[in-house]
């Protein structure tokens, strides 16, 4: 958020008083500390993201007066206060590029990526980095009048009013010998209770309390909202779910690479998508001839399956060569293909899901990669998988 310049007092209940990251952090003790927003920025030389605050309970900006706002946050999130964005650090490119704004440039993160080596030595080490994920945060801000830090430690003390959402999570759970069923579940604090609905945002009036898992197996967004004791409701969250498919457990013995556009040879084997190892991987070829994109494989499943989606796992130990956006084709022959798919992956190494529209035969799948994350001009893909169902499950 962006606040006006009389607002130049940075005033703060966490560790200080220089900047703190999630690997270093030992010498900021936690403490109430107070000064210039100008203050937190740190001239380095190279600029970039700095004067972050880790372990916040509150923060406040204020003018000469003691006038502004309080921000409580609910769990101990990182914060800045500066004088420039994030852009404008990043494009000025030399310290003495940098013209600070007369705006307070306020940030709040629930986790911020440690430091490591960065430029001059090695990456952060692993549990201080993490992995892109949806999460939750909360905080409120109020307006706030004290000149003094124990004044303001006053109200930073007061606990939030507004709740956090609940969770919601899906299983797989077994309703007969041959079938399974989705079951949905919400979670939340033991002394409020929840309520959900389905397909609409707006479709709070529709609400039912929860009070046991239940069955939600076709296509649609279940929406729910924690409500405390004085009647305070949170905002509202909503999951989308795809049709859910009783799926086959397959084995991949008969299946076989039977076509790569482009090939790294002694590293990127087109037969590493499938070879269930995701440490190797299919790559093109990058030391000679430099195919460019659009890339294919394609992949004989041995026998006709009825499949509803596919799974694509990238590289695990780099991002080069993850595929951005993608079309996907099957084929009964491996000589008529239909397109079933298209869409974008996420830049990240975990599984990733893609359902079709509506199931369809194949014994024949193409993965073509329109791009890569990185703009550059190969394809890597660790492991390709497809979701197939029993043939009483598709729809003729």
């Amino acid at each position: 958020m962006m606040l006006a310049e009389p607002y130049d007092t940075f005033t703060w209940l966490g560790r200080g008083p220089h900047e703190s990251y999630r690997d270093r952090w030992q010498s900021a003790d936690v403490g109430l500390y107070q000064g210039p927003v100008s203050e937190q920025y740190e001239r380095y030389v190279r600029p970039q993201d700095n004067g972050n605050k880790t372990d916040l309970r509150w923060a406040a900006l204020t003018d000469d007066s003691g006038r502004g706002v309080m921000i409580q946050m609910d769990g101990r999130y990182s914060a800045s206060a500066l004088h420039h964005t994030a852009k404008d650090l990043d494009e000025a490119r030399h310290i003495h590029r940098v013209i600070p704004r007369d705006e307070v440039v306020f940030c709040i993160d629930v986790e911020h990526m440690g430091l490591g080596g960065a430029s001059c030595g090695p990456q952060p080490m692993q549990i201080h980095r993490f992995a892109p994920e949806t999460v939750q945060m909360r905080y409120t801000l109020s307006p706030l009048r004290a000149r003094r830090p124990s004044q303001m430690a006053e109200q930073g003390r007061q606990r939030l009013a507004v709740p956090l959402p609940p969770t919601v999570s899906d299983s797989k759970v077994k309703v007969s010998e041959t079938d399974h069923s989705r079951q949905i579940s919400l979670h939340a604090p033991a002394d409020m209770e929840v309520l959900y609905w389905f397909d609409r945002p707006a479709g709070r009036d529709s609400a039912v309390r929860y009070t046991e898992p239940f069955t939600f197996d076709r296509a649609g967004t279940v929406y729910a909202v924690t409500r405390t004791r004085q009647g305070v409701e949170s905002l509202p969250i909503g999951r989308e779910f795809p049709q859910f498919y009783d799926l086959l457990d397959l084995e991949k013995g008969e299946w076989r690479v039977v076509r790569a556009d482009s090939v790294q040879p002694g590293e990127g084997e087109m037969e590493h998508a499938i070879d269930g190892d995701p440490a190797t991987f299919w790559h093109t070829n990058w030391s000679t001839t430099q195919d460019p994109m659009p890339h294919e494989i394609d992949v004989d499943l041995g026998r006709t399956l009825n499949l509803v989606g596919f799974r694509y796992l990238g590289r695990q130990d780099s991002a080069n060569g993850r595929i951005d956006r993608y079309e996907f084709f099957v084929s009964l022959d491996g000589q008529q293909w239909q397109r079933v798919k298209r869409g974008l992956f996420d830049n990240h190494a975990r599984w990733q899901e893609a359902f079709f529209d509506r199931p369809c035969q194949a014994r024949y799948i193409r993965l073509k990669a329109l791009n890569e994350h990185g703009q550059s001009y190969y394809t890597t893909v660790a492991e390709l998988d497809v979701m197939a169902v029993p043939d009483s499950r598709v729809s003729r």
